[in-house]
């Protein structure tokens, strides 16, 4: 750099942005959560993770409610109603996350096959994919299941107390 242009401001305040740079850098700055290379964080990578799962469990779910509702039982009305809070809590989640994806523009698709599930993620022009085995997704689910039960009972023992 010669003598003139280091040190009176003249160098410095004359740079040019290209547009194409400028986009780069909004979209670095709407998404800052995300690295370079467009990878997810993994509180993101959770919730790509949750937006599979969650669909599966809710499913399961509603097939057994439907099978419960055919049967009566001594207990019937606990169940079904256990049951209709448990649907509550997972739709209503399942609905909040593909909400914060879509905010954040990550794009999620799945794809079945007989002995997986294929799942694939698009995020600022990075692609991705991961692949849960039946029997991996039934542990997730029922994982997820578990969870969601013992936060039901927790929140119902803390409103008795």
């Amino acid at each position: 750099m010669g003598k003139k242009l280091s040190g009176n401001g003249l160098w410095e305040s004359s740079r040019m942005m290209l547009p194409e740079h400028r986009e780069i850098l909004v979209e670095r700055r709407k998404y800052p959560a995300a690295n370079d290379e467009g990878a997810l964080q993994p509180a993101d990578r959770r919730l790509v993770r949750q937006s599979v799962v969650l669909p599966v469990a809710l499913s399961i779910t509603r097939g057994n409610f439907k099978r419960l509702k055919a049967f009566p039982t001594p207990l019937h009305k606990l169940y079904v109603q256990a049951t209709m809070l448990l649907i509550d809590c997972l739709h209503r989640d399942e609905v909040k996350i593909r909400q914060e994806l879509a905010a954040k523009g990550i794009e999620v698709r799945q794809e079945s096959a007989e002995d997986a599930l294929h799942c694939r993620w698009m995020y600022r022009g990075a692609e991705e994919s991961f692949t849960f085995t039946r029997d991996a997704l039934r542990q997730e689910v029922a994982l997820q299941l578990q969870n969601y039960i013992t936060a039901l009972f927790s929140s119902a023992n803390a409103r008795q107390s």
